[in-house]
């Protein structure tokens, strides 16, 4: 998609058109749901791709999921999320980018620090500009990640 968005629906929709159950492109239209700021629709279209895949979601599923939460404000379900998406690939530490900010907004200080944590020792000179560069949602998504981020401690 690349930023893209509109030459992706066109496909995506396009897809789904020739195959209903094309499991790949309901979550690619999840994705594009959830950059769009659309996280009722991201959040139906990722949970059609499990239902269709006929097991529990994918990883990558479960934090655009997250993310779909996370815009919507809901940021204990962002954080469950996401911690199940941890649990199933540990290694995707770049989670922790609005994990950390889910879990100070719901209050958990010493869990966001750690996640935060988490995030540096992925990349220890890791900016929030960079964060806000390399996730291609709405601004004000993005801002709420950058001010999440800055109160974290964060460098700019």
């Amino acid at each position: 998609m690349a930023t893209h968005f509109d030459h992706a629906g066109h496909l995506v929709t396009r897809a789904l058109a020739l195959d209903p159950n094309f499991v790949w492109a309901w979550d690619r239209s999840g994705w594009l749901k959830a950059y769009l700021g659309e996280p009722e629709a991201a959040i139906n279209h990722f949970n059609r791709a499990t239902r269709l895949n006929s097991g529990p979601p994918t990883a990558v599923r479960l934090i655009g999921i997250g993310c779909a939460h996370f815009d919507a404000g809901r940021y204990e379900q962002a954080a469950v999320c996401k911690q199940e998406a941890l649990q199933e690939h540990p290694g995707m530490a770049w989670i922790n980018r609005t994990l950390s900010i889910s879990f100070a907004r719901l209050g958990e200080r010493k869990a966001a620090l750690d996640s935060l944590y988490a995030l540096q020792r992925y990349s220890a000179e890791l900016t929030i500009t960079q964060v806000t560069a390399a996730i291609p949602f709405r601004s004000d998504f993005l801002r709420r990640v950058a001010e999440g981020l800055d109160d974290l401690g964060l460098a700019a």
